[in-house]
């Protein structure tokens, strides 16, 4: 099993990418909770966190399979 310690690796510019669209991804989700937008300013903050969560996924994935 992999250590989360892999992640975190603060010297590692795509480390901070991470953190950056995971700060990005809560705005978006408390926008949507909490300001209850329009329709279509809702359709494009639900196909911006899908965007967001699909490259926080495959940094990720780079992060793991990089060695440190």
């Amino acid at each position: 099993m992999r250590s989360s310690s892999r992640l975190v690796r603060p010297r590692h510019p795509l480390f901070w990418l991470l953190v950056a669209l995971q700060v990005l991804s809560g705005v978006f989700a408390l926008v949507l909770t909490q300001a209850e937008p329009a329709v279509a300013v809702a359709v494009l903050l639900s196909a911006l966190l899908v965007a967001n969560a699909s490259v926080s996924a495959l940094i990720v994935w780079r992060l793991w399979r990089e060695p440190d």
